[in-house]
């Protein structure tokens, strides 16, 4: 198991991407778990098995978004619909995807990748059929360095997306900013200065929640912590303890 998604089917449930072992993990079929039953249905037949899945992301009214890093391309499973559909990405070259995210707002998918030309932010709408892609500001995002996670923070006080940036760089654009940035509305900051990279995101309402790639040794707090844009406070909450060995 190595995908998972919060899906809003069933109160507290997750979908889960399976690579069939037997089959030499060419194949990727699902597994359903209801958290309130605890209940897993595995060979889950309502979601069509697919080649691989390197990123899964939920969209709007249970759409699925996957990508792998081996693909030009984005599948798109509409709600209620029996297959997969490929959103094409080769306009910009062999692409690579790198994260991707839902911003609920104007209801797009964003995708960052590495293109030709270079690393580019995408914006995929599902308005149309086949799903519409375009080039999304603010452009370059990192150099040097690699992007590995996306977040959208959408209030209901803003007129606008705010765009969580992650990942093992130095710069933004022409901004020196190191491993999480912040764009809204044409401006980059530094939220949290002096960071750890970054390998995860994610938000809930006005709080930003991140995980960094420092290893820790057994019983030690997982560097996994928040930040709350309401009051400009950062700190770090003890989710759980590390209860792997060290990485060596």
């Amino acid at each position: 198991i190595y995908t998972l998604s919060l899906h809003d089917a069933l109160p507290i449930c997750y979908l889960i991407a399976v690579p069939q072992v037997s089959g030499g993990c060419k194949n990727v079929e699902w597994a359903f778990f209801n958290k309130d039953e605890t209940l897993l249905e595995v060979n889950y037949g309502k979601i069509p098995d697919v080649d691989d899945v390197d990123l899964l992301v939920e969209g709007d009214d249970n759409d699925l978004w996957i990508a792998t890093h081996s693909s030009s391309s984005i599948g798109y499973l509409a709600t209620n619909s029996t297959a997969w559909v490929d959103v094409d990405l080769t306009q910009f070259g062999t692409f690579t995807v790198y994260a991707m995210t839902w911003d609920n707002g104007p209801d797009k998918l964003l995708v960052y990748g590495a293109a030709d030309e270079g690393m580019k932010l995408l914006q995929i709408s599902n308005q149309a059929f086949p799903p519409v892609v375009e080039e999304k500001s603010p452009g370059v995002l990192a150099n040097p360095g690699i992007v590995t996670a996306l977040a959208v923070m959408n209030d209901a006080d803003d007129d606008d997306y705010e765009l969580f940036i992650g990942g093992y760089f130095e710069a933004v654009g022409t901004h020196s900013i190191s491993n999480l940035a912040r764009y809204k509305q044409g401006s980059v900051e530094e939220p949290i200065p002096n960071i750890a990279p970054i390998s995860a995101l994610g938000t809930t309402g006005s709080t930003l929640v991140y995980a960094t790639n420092e290893c820790v040794l057994n019983g030690e707090v997982l560097p996994i912590g928040y930040y709350s844009k309401d009051s400009e406070e950062l700190w770090v909450d003890e989710i759980g303890r590390a209860s792997c060995r060290e990485r060596v």
